[in-house]
């Protein structure tokens, strides 16, 4: 359905749709369908490389060595090999994208609170007091992202 842009029962993966038909278009290698599975492959394989990002982002700093890169390849090889993320990544499949899409978000979020707990403090005002900013508006911005 993504190649002729139908709506595939209601409420219709419209976000998927059109990331299937991008998709088609962009990749053009073998059939149609070859390649609507090839991207739930890609999300799979995209899945785990996020995982590793988001725990390497709750890894502190001063870890250094094999301690540094433990956690973080624990957990995506933990996931590399389940079959629940296999089962829906071997086949055209929203469901997919919407964990990829997921662990996008959390990556991005714990990337931005690392980046902000290392940062200096910003001026909020004239006066010299300064606080950190929180993370309610990149909460509120993921928690409104709809994909299915």
């Amino acid at each position: 359905m993504p190649h002729i842009l139908g709506v595939i029962h209601p409420p219709g993966y419209a976000f998927y749709t059109l990331l299937a038909k991008a998709w088609q278009t962009l990749v053009p290698v073998g059939s149609v369908a070859y390649r609507t599975h090839l991207l739930s492959a890609a999300a799979g394989a995209l899945t785990v490389t996020l995982v590793y990002g988001a725990v390497r982002q709750l890894t502190p700093p001063a870890w250094r060595g094999l301690r540094a890169f433990l956690p973080a390849v624990s957990a995506a090889f933990s996931l590399a090999v389940a079959t629940d993320l296999w089962q829906h990544a071997s086949h055209a499949n929203a469901h997919i994208v919407t964990v990829t899409l997921a662990a996008l978000g959390t990556f991005l979020l714990l990337r931005w609170w690392r980046l902000e707990t290392t940062a200096p403090p910003v001026p909020l005002s004239t006066n010299g007091e300064e606080e950190r900013r929180d993370m309610e508006a990149p909460l509120h911005v993921w928690r409104g992202v709809g994909v299915r």
